[in-house]
């Protein structure tokens, strides 16, 4: 499916509306690497296996870079916005 077609469903939209409130962890209405760096430490406190720690940090990371801000570089200033992360991802299906 195109990302043209994926935009323009309500209910995918939707989906990414509600995804970007879960993960805008401060709830600043952006999404930046420090709401993926919290979610990485809040998956770590769950988990049984320190060894994981970076592996879990590395993930979070990347999700952060390849999905949500759409493959460019990152930094502690990138700010994605709702209507960009719909767009982003779009692209990355």
């Amino acid at each position: 499916m195109s990302a043209e077609k994926f935009l323009s469903s309500p209910v995918w939209r939707a989906r990414m509306k509600t995804y970007f409130k879960l993960m805008d962890v401060d709830k600043n209405g952006v999404l930046t690497l420090s709401d993926f760096e919290e979610i990485a430490n809040r998956l770590i406190q769950l988990q049984n296996d320190s060894s994981k720690n970076e592996e879990i940090r590395e993930m979070c990371h990347s999700l952060f870079q390849y999905f949500m801000a759409g493959g460019g570089p990152v930094d502690s200033n990138t700010q994605i916005s709702e209507e960009d992360l719909i767009v982003n991802v779009a692209k990355t299906v």
